[in-house]
């Protein structure tokens, strides 16, 4: 992709961002704990600032791993989640598809499933509390 190729895509998806915070925010289609939790503009802001990847090292840990923009956030949010609840006997592993229409190299299909595409994570799950054990 060359950089035209990109400015377009940027400007493309910043275009559909923003069709999707007025709707997020707004009063008739909207929903109610954003608008009461904070203004939308103070959230844009907020993500102007926000980064969850290393753009210096990103295109060489892309070579190796597809999941790479988010996946330091990931892997500390398992750790969180190992380290701050000790499980029952009874842990339950299944994959989990979550569904988007986003173009990502992570993508799958299912076709069984209720969304068809997704990202499909490998999940193990405390049976009684329903709580992330690992990921």
């Amino acid at each position: 992709m060359d950089n035209q190729q990109t400015r377009n895509t940027q400007t493309d998806c910043n275009n559909v961002c923003e069709r999707n915070l007025r709707v997020i925010w707004s009063r008739k289609l909207g929903i109610n704990l954003f608008r009461n939790t904070i203004p939308r503009d103070r959230y844009k802001e907020l993500l102007r600032y926000i980064r969850f990847d290393i753009c210096s090292t990103r295109s060489q840990r892309l070579q190796n791993d597809k999941f790479a923009l988010i996946s330091m956030v990931w892997d500390r949010f398992v750790e969180n989640c190992k380290s701050s609840y000790r499980p029952s006997e009874k842990i339950i592993i299944d994959e989990q598809l979550f569904p988007t229409k986003a173009r990502y190299p992570f993508i799958r299909y299912m076709a069984k499933k209720p969304d068809k595409f997704g990202i499909k994570f490998w999940l193990g799950v405390d049976a009684s509390s329903k709580y992330l054990v690992n990921g």
